[in-house]
């Protein structure tokens, strides 16, 4: 069989992709968007291992597990080894997957237009039909991507009306059944906000330090406002910055709430892809 470079780079970097995307359904994990495109072409690239012959099982073993930790750690950029070993173990699975498959198919079907070699497949095809696929596949996998993340019902948002000074903003909310975190000297309920989402309630100045969290840097104008609050994250133990805000508003059902025993916590990671800012306290619901 010829195998053509620029048919086996694309047709490894949409494979990568659907890894990916599939890894990050699976394990509940953020990826980067950049990172992803890096990943996947990292993951095209690699591909051109073929063109080396076959080295073996061994080698074929080595390299993929060298290639696939470099596409996790692109994709993911994961800030503990549990978050990475949580995102590689998804993503060697899947991989696993695919290769028993792919080595099913050539073993017992023998076709003459598939290869698999040092790990690594290959369809014999023409570039205009792969462009055709990879636009259909990539449709595919985004609406399957984009149904399966959009698990929470409208019934389970809630609206959060925070103000802090003389500003307030107005957040999506969601219940968080692991949340029961409390302010250790108040007992006062803590609510988890992206930054993004709060950041009209404070300056740049301000803004910038919640994204940091220097224990030494707290600006002069959050020096009685600013606390901690020690919390346990996806696979990592961290220490959040919070502020007891003037007051808060939720919002559910048609009816609204005054909370005056709840203080917010702030993270710069994203808590979902788009249906909420912010979660609230397991406890609100009584």
């Amino acid at each position: 069989m010829v195998i053509y470079a620029d048919v086996l780079v694309c047709l490894n970097v949409l494979i990568t992709y659907l890894f990916l995307v599939a890894d990050r359904v699976f394990t509940h994990l953020p990826t980067s968007r950049w990172g992803v495109i890096v990943a996947s072409v990292v993951g095209g690239l690699s591909a051109l291992v073929v063109l080396l012959g076959d080295k073996g099982v061994l080698f074929s073993v080595l390299f993929r597990v060298v290639v696939s930790c470099l596409i996790v750690l692109a994709a993911f950029l994961p800030r503990s080894i549990r978050c990475f070993l949580k995102a590689y173990g998804g993503f060697m699975a899947i991989s696993f997957l695919f290769g028993g498959a792919m080595f099913f198919v050539e073993l017992t079907l023998r076709p003459e237009k598939i290869a698999y070699i040092n790990g690594t497949v290959y369809f014999d095809m023409s570039l205009r039909y792969l462009v055709c696929c990879t636009f259909v596949i990539y449709g595919v996998f985004m609406a399957a991507d984009y149904f399966l993340s959009r698990n929470i019902s409208r019934n389970e948002i809630f609206g959060v009306e925070i103000t802090l000074r003389n500003a307030t903003v107005i957040l999506r909310g969601f219940v968080d059944t692991g949340n029961n975190l409390t302010e250790a000297l108040t007992g006062r309920m803590v609510f988890v906000a992206q930054l993004n989402s709060v950041a009209p309630l404070f300056t740049c100045e301000e803004c910038t330090f919640l994204k940091r969290a220097e224990l030494s840097a707290v600006p002069e104008s959050l020096g009685t406002v600013i606390r901690y609050i020690p919390c346990k994250t996806v696979g990592e133990n961290a220490l959040l910055p919070a502020f007891t805000p003037k007051r808060v508003i939720v919002k559910w059902n048609g009816k609204e709430t005054e909370m005056n025993n709840v203080c917010i916590a702030v993270t710069d990671k994203a808590l979902s892809q788009g249906e909420y800012e912010i979660l609230l306290n397991k406890n609100i619901l009584g």
